[in-house]
């Protein structure tokens, strides 16, 4: 019994590892290689590149399953997987980075650092509601609020915080406070987003309820 589950689940796996989900898996990989090296302090342009290829796996991998039809289960489980890790664990590093220039800004600062936090809990709260939601049965998707919502966080993450950060070689440092001012006003957006698609996974969960 539990060999013929065992090939069961081996041969879904199998049959719905599609080129998309092997995109997701390597845009995976990379980040957390990133991650590897920002927590060891590497800095410049190629870890740089590392943070900007990750959203190219996300736009590539919905690319092919789209134009191939080829939208899995597997790849519905992995694609959020791979955005939260993203997102939450440059959260915690822009954090830190924050933390850092609590001296200068010692106002700014913390009100920072709240709405990043703010935003790394909502995270976590949609997480969890994915998961609540394969558990009961839901038919759970990423709706457009969701994807406003990430397309905003790598905007933030990888256009302004990456190249201030890893190269201030480039002439713009933490502490300019025009940069930190713009990185505390724009999460405010995909607060928003993420509010609105908590809100619909939410209405998704009474709507099966009924």
């Amino acid at each position: 019994m539990l060999k013929k589950i065992a090939n069961s689940t081996a041969n879904g796996l199998v049959n719905n590892f599609t080129i998309a989900n092997l995109i997701t898996v390597c845009g995976l990989i990379i980040d957390l290689w990133n991650n590897y090296l920002i927590f060891n302090g590497v800095r410049g342009m190629f870890p740089l590149l590392l943070l900007w290829a990750v959203p190219l796996t996300d736009f590539f991998d919905g690319l092919f399953a789209r134009r191939r039809n080829a939208e899995t289960w597997v790849g519905c489980a992995l694609d959020p997987i791979r955005d939260k890790v993203y997102s939450c664990s440059k959260f915690y590093f822009m954090i830190v980075s924050f933390l850092a220039l609590l001296s200068l800004f010692p106002l700014l600062i913390p009100l920072t650092i709240i709405i990043y936090a703010v935003l790394a809990f909502l995270e976590f709260l949609l997480f969890c509601a994915g998961i609540y939601g394969t558990l009961k049965g839901y038919e759970i998707k990423a709706n457009d609020w969701g994807k406003n919502k990430m397309g905003w966080e790598c905007g933030i993450i990888s256009v302004i915080w990456g190249p201030v950060f890893l190269t201030p070689s480039w002439g713009t440092s933490m502490n300019n406070l025009f940069v930190l001012v713009i990185l505390t006003a724009l999460p405010i957006v995909p607060i928003y987003y993420a509010l609105k698609s908590l809100n619909g996974h939410i209405s998704v969960f009474k709507g099966a309820t009924k």
